[in-house]
């Protein structure tokens, strides 16, 4: 099977979502130095995927097992110390009889119950999946932290007892 890191974050999403598939797309929007929205991209759907949504949760509830110290996890040893509920895939690419090493691949989701974001490792001779978790992991904590902050920050101005 050959796939890109894009490809794997687009149908992990799906999976996540329902089965929408979203072209992916690099700019979300340009602003101009004067603060004017120059391009606001709307997200363009790609493809649906109509099947039984038991499938989807079999997935997603498999995605967690694996980040679960509970269930034994392939990943649970890497994510016990997680800030936020993180639902995960970890894979190994066997490379050929040459004396390199396997590619490491992880793909996870945060948080597991209001998915925000999905993220893709892959290192190529990163030995295996397990080994290339980390990454994935500081990148959601990061990502959901600041969301957090921003969200914290929008409450604030909103409900400002000073207007």
């Amino acid at each position: 099977t050959q796939v890109t890191p894009i490809a794997v974050a687009r149908y992990v999403s799906a999976i996540v979502n329902g089965g929408t598939v979203y072209d992916a797309q690099i700019v979300d929007k340009i602003i101009s130095a004067d603060g004017q929205v120059v391009l606001d991209k709307e997200p363009v759907v790609a493809n649906q995927i109509d099947t039984d949504s038991a499938y989807f949760a079999a997935i997603q509830e498999g995605m967690k097992d694996v980040t679960s110290e509970e269930n034994g996890g392939t990943a649970a040893r890497q994510f016990a110390d997680a800030r936020y509920p993180i639902a995960a895939k970890t894979g190994t690419s066997q490379r050929t009889k040459l004396d390199v090493e396997n590619n490491g691949w992880h793909v996870a989701y945060a948080p597991v119950e209001d998915p925000k974001l999905v993220v893709v490792v892959y290192v190529q001779n990163g030995y295996s999946g397990a080994k290339v978790t980390n990454a994935a992991k500081y990148t959601l904590q990061y990502y959901l932290d600041h969301l957090q902050q921003e969200e914290g920050k929008a409450v604030q101005s909103e409900y400002s007892m000073a207007e």
